[in-house]
């Protein structure tokens, strides 16, 4: 019964969020913050049962995004960290295992500061989901490891990992890292004392964002006016640029317009 329990828990997990960390994009760890008990029993159950560790490494690795969602951080340290101590050899290198890196260096972060923990977990994270193509996972450490270097006065090494970040949101043609990645260089730039390019990077950061704004303005003008379908082609097209990344208040507002503009 017990192993039954902790199955389907994993397996509803894992379909809300289809075993990935990312912030903010809906409803689903405020609506999976019921099933809490149930999870942190179904966990404590595994690991104390040596036959089960690893569907407990399972079903830490898909519990994550509700405890970081819900800034259960002491949980979420705890549960990735046991994880990845238990890991057998046939989960090392695999989406599992990324997932669980990822959420001990978020967690590591916030809880334990800059210590080593914390750089062992991105620079394996970034290894990993760059072996295994996760793009969005990438982008994300890549934006972790700028933070890490920053708060540790490494700006010189800070500044390679935002170039590397502009890259590759570049190549995967998402704008809300292109904007992110100029913001970082501006910072790398400023304290490693280029006045001038950080204030060309910043400059060009703002700019991209105040885009969507206007677009979001202009879409609301058109929509008050009764051209609904115009202010659908003005904001769209533009939106859809922000594929990941952060849940911006812009991007929240230009989401609802949108939805608002369909059920017409």
């Amino acid at each position: 019964m017990a192993e039954r329990h902790a199955r389907y828990f994993t397996r509803l997990l894992n379909a809300t969020f289809g075993g990935d960390i990312e912030p903010h994009r809906d409803s689903g760890a405020r609506n999976s913050a019921e099933h809490l008990g149930n999870v942190r029993s179904a966990l404590a159950w595994c690991f104390d049962t040596p036959s089960k560790v690893k569907l407990g490494v399972e079903l830490a690795a898909a519990s994550v995004p509700v405890f970081l969602e819900l800034s259960l951080l002491s949980e979420c340290h705890k549960w990735s960290k046991d994880a990845l101590t238990s890991i057998d050899h046939a989960t090392r290198g695999s989406k599992c295992e990324l997932e669980l890196q990822e959420a001990l260096a978020i967690a590591s972060t916030w809880m334990r500061g800059n210590g080593d923990e914390v750089r062992a977990a991105l620079t394996r994270g970034l290894a990993l989901a760059t072996e295994l193509g996760e793009a969005s996972c990438r982008l994300r450490l890549l934006v972790g490891t700028h933070v890490f270097l920053m708060r540790i006065g490494d700006f010189r090494g800070s500044l390679p990992i935002a170039e590397h970040l502009q890259a590759t949101a570049h190549n995967d043609a998402d704008s809300s890292y292109e904007i992110l990645s100029d913001w970082m260089r501006g910072s790398s730039e400023h304290f490693i004392g280029n006045q001038t390019a950080a204030r060309d990077h910043f400059q060009k950061g703002f700019a991209q964002s105040w885009e969507l704004r206007t677009a979001l303005t202009l879409a609301r003008v058109r929509a008050g006016q009764g051209n609904r379908e115009q202010a659908r082609q003005v904001l769209a097209p533009l939106y859809e640029q922000f594929t990941e990344g952060f849940e911006t208040a812009d991007l929240k507002a230009a989401r609802e317009l949108l939805l608002s503009l369909a059920e017409a």
